[in-house]
């Protein structure tokens, strides 16, 4: 994996990779600790722990925090999986299907599949999930960097 997102072996589970928080205030940031690993069907899974800050007024997890991770598990999915240029690249679009809310005392999973790769560009779809249960699908299209 591109280690430019500064992600390192998780001591505390074996075969994940993990984004300790820190407090530089980069937009990955806001997400907390972030860990990830490749499934066996060559998937990328990341999971996040949603925060007090992550919470909307119904105390579910917010919309719009489930919609920006999303757009972060374009590039991290895809920097796991090997994609070149994954780092740097620029969101084209993004669809998004919300089936029902998010726990915000549970862990969150992102599963991404990529779907195509051509020389500047990556197609990719997904499902957040919760304890096995699908809560939102997504796709996006993103502009690899030079």
């Amino acid at each position: 994996m591109e280690n430019r997102f500064g992600f390192i072996p998780d001591p505390d589970n074996p075969g994940w990779f993990v984004r300790p928080a820190t407090k530089v205030g980069r937009f990955l940031d806001m997400f907390g600790a972030v860990r990830i690993r490749i499934e066996p069907d060559g998937r990328a899974r990341i999971r996040v722990m949603p925060e007090l800050h992550h919470r909307n007024i119904n105390d579910t997890v917010h919309g719009g925090f489930i919609l920006a991770l999303v757009d972060q598990a374009l590039f991290l999915g895809s920097a796991a999986m090997g994609v070149q240029g994954a780092v740097g690249g620029a969101t084209i679009e993004t669809a998004t299907q919300f089936f029902g809310p998010l726990e915000a005392t549970k862990p969150i999973d992102l599963l991404v599949e990529l779907l195509r790769e051509t020389g500047a560009m990556v197609f990719i779809r997904g499902l957040v999930e919760q304890e096995g249960t699908n809560a939102v699908a997504f796709s996006g299209t993103f502009k690899k960097a030079r």
